[in-house]
Formats: structure tokens, C-alpha cells, sequence
């Protein structure tokens, strides 16, 4: 999603330039008509594939509904007691200021992993899933 940003911005830039230069006569007005309607469509496409994308945590199973594109949608899940291992990655600048990343939750053979792009406190993420599966394990305990 970030790299669709800088695209974005890039592309703000690159038209602010060719509007200096041609002087803003009747022909810039149409560059820009145009790069805005495709670098406008691209970001609408952009937003609602990361508006309509969900994380859900449950005391039973981890989901994930990702929208791709306006007609698919994916989703994966995997029940608390076949995951084995999660782990959270930062990188970049902003990723570290702004304090989201990626959550990797790993699960037991044949099921592979699922993994949670762009989520605001990763290691919380993390902390909340093992959370999850103890008291899981706990409750299947007592029963």
C-alpha cells in the first residue's frame, strides 16, 4: 500500500512539472484531466482493495477476508489449535515511525500460512493471538 502511495505522489510531482513547464495552457488542462481520471481510478482501486480487507481474531480460529480488485474476494482461516507459529516484521522508516507491519501466522502442515499485511502494532497482534490459543487450550482442558 505504501509503494502505491509513493506512485501516487510520484505521479503528482512528475504532473506539477509538465504544468510548469507548458505555462498551464488548454493542452496541460487535458494532461491533467487524463492523469487524474488514471491515477485517480488507480487509487480508488488501491483504497477499496485496503478498506474492504478484514483481520479477525476469535477465540476459535484466525481469519482473513482480503479483497482483490472490486469481484474477488479470498479467504483463509485457521483454528487456534493448528497454529504452530507467529511472527510480526517491521521494515522501513515509516513502518517503524508509524508502528505497523506484517503478522506471518504459521500452521500445521497442509494448511500454510496466512498472512496479516499492514496491521498497526504487530507484536500486540502477536501477543493477542498466543493470548487466544492458551486460553483455548486452557478451556478445551477443563472440559
Amino acid at each position: 500500500m505504501l509503494k502505491s502511495l509513493l506512485i501516487l505522489f510520484s505521479a503528482l510531482v512528475v504532473l506539477f512539472i509538465i504544468l510548469r513547464v507548458t505555462g498551464f495552457s488548454l493542452s496541460s488542462l487535458y494532461i491533467v484531466i487524463i492523469f487524474g481520471f488514471v491515477f485517480g481510478t488507480y487509487g480508488f482501486f488501491l483504497w477499496n482493495s485496503w478498506n474492504k480487507t478484514r483481520y479477525i481474531l476469535t477465540n476459535l480460529r484466525a481469519i482473513e477476508i482480503e479483497q482483490k480488485g472490486f469481484f474477488t474476494k479470498e479467504v483463509a482461516e485457521a483454528a487456534l489449535e493448528n497454529i504452530r507459529d507467529v511472527r510480526w516484521k517491521k521494515s522501513g522508516f515509516w513502518a517503524t515511525i508509524l508502528n505497523f507491519g506484517d503478522v506471518k501466522i504459521k500452521t500445521t502442515a497442509g494448511i500454510g500460512a496466512i498472512k496479516w499485511q499492514g496491521v498497526a502494532e504487530p507484536d500486540k497482534i502477536q501477543q493477542k493471538i498466543f493470548d487466544a490459543k492458551e486460553d483455548r487450550e486452557k478451556s478445551k482442558i477443563k472440559k
